[in-house]
């Protein structure tokens, strides 16, 4: 999934670009054939020829073969080609500790979401009871209460971190992870 990345797809478009100019560089050395006919007069004062005309000519290239033309492009290939490799080794990567650290977060939002909250409405349920037998004040009830919202809270937050986490994998492997 990670080569059907946007970035990756571009660099291996590029890639290949570069291959095709390398190779059209490299026919550099083959002969150019010149093919031409018409119909041509000559007009020499008081005497005036018309006629076809064939031409044949053959540029023969002794001298520019384009070979630097074709290093060029083999370079630019393969510099391509290498940044492609690295951006998918690097992507591999990412989506690797993103994967790694999604799993760690839904565990972690999960397991604090049964232990803590549940111990949370406990303490509140237990607060209240202390409450309405004038065993506690106001203040500890009102405190049971915060400690349970600040669970809550955090329980949420957890669980928002796992899922932000688990959208930028998505759009890390251009895909859905479920």
């Amino acid at each position: 999934m990670i080569a059907n990345h946007p970035e990756l797809l571009a660099l291996n478009a590029e890639a290949a670009a570069a291959n095709k100019d390398s190779a059209a560089a490299a026919r550099g050395w083959i002969p150019q054939l010149t093919l031409g006919a018409g119909w041509t007069g000559i007009d020499g004062g008081s005497e005036s020829a018309d006629g076809y005309i064939a031409i044949i000519g053959l540029s023969i290239p002794i001298f520019d073969r384009k070979q630097d033309e074709a290093e060029m492009a083999d370079a630019q290939a393969l510099v391509i080609q290498s940044r492609a490799e690295i951006a998918q080794a690097e992507s591999k990567a990412v989506a690797l500790a993103s994967v790694a650290e999604l799993v760690h977060l839904t565990a972690a939002a999960t397991r604090f979401r049964q232990e803590a909250v549940h111990q949370s409405r406990s303490l509140v349920d237990t607060a209240k009871a202390g409450y309405a037998g004038d065993e506690l004040g106001i203040l500890e009830l009102l405190d049971a209460y915060r400690v349970a919202s600040e669970d809550t809270l955090f329980a949420i937050d957890l669980e928002l971190t796992a899922r932000n986490t688990s959208i930028e994998l998505e759009r890390l492997i251009g895909g859905s992870t479920r």
